[in-house]
């Protein structure tokens, strides 16, 4: 996705998934 609206869609999506899996979230950022 390069255009604009690709690009944010794909941070909403990414922020979506951040607040649903927290636990995943945690464990990726080594907390």
């Amino acid at each position: 996705m390069k255009t604009k609206a690709g690009q944010i869609y794909f941070l909403l999506a990414h922020e979506v998934n951040s607040a649903t899996l927290g636990e995943d979230e945690e464990k990726l950022n080594g907390h």
